[in-house]
């Protein structure tokens, strides 16, 4: 189950074992709306877990060396850079956007677009 209240209109959850994004929150009672007038329970989706096949997919590079798992989009030294660590059973993202920098641990891909969104007014995935 999710916490409602960790999601944005545009994140990405499990609903029925696909990936779905989020369309609507109704916080009151609940409830997902993920295509108009579908509404799901909290309770019948599920966090998506970040995994190295998950971040080759949203178009990170595997830049890892031989002692961590890294992954990175954009630029360091030019606009916006994103690089994700893995740290055991969570992942810790780092970003850069021209005068500002900040991180954050992340376990699911929700939490990680609601990170870059906040910080940086970009979505993760442009559908």
């Amino acid at each position: 189950m999710i916490d409602i209240n960790t999601l944005h209109i545009g994140s990405h959850v499990l609903a029925d074992g696909k990936r779905e994004r989020v369309r609507g929150l109704d916080e009151d009672n609940g409830l997902i709306i993920r295509f108009p007038a579908e509404y799901v329970l909290t309770s019948d989706v599920e966090p998506i877990r970040i995994t190295e096949e998950l971040l080759t997919e949203l178009g990170f590079e595997n830049t890892s060396s031989t002692r961590r798992i890294v992954y990175t989009k954009g630029c360091e030294y030019d606009g916006l850079w994103v690089e994700v660590r893995n740290h055991k059973d969570r992942w810790e993202v780092f970003v850069s956007n021209n005068d500002w920098d900040g991180r954050m641990a992340v376990r699911y891909l929700h939490e990680l677009e609601a990170f870059l969104y906040l910080t940086t007014k970009t979505e993760l995935i442009k559908e």
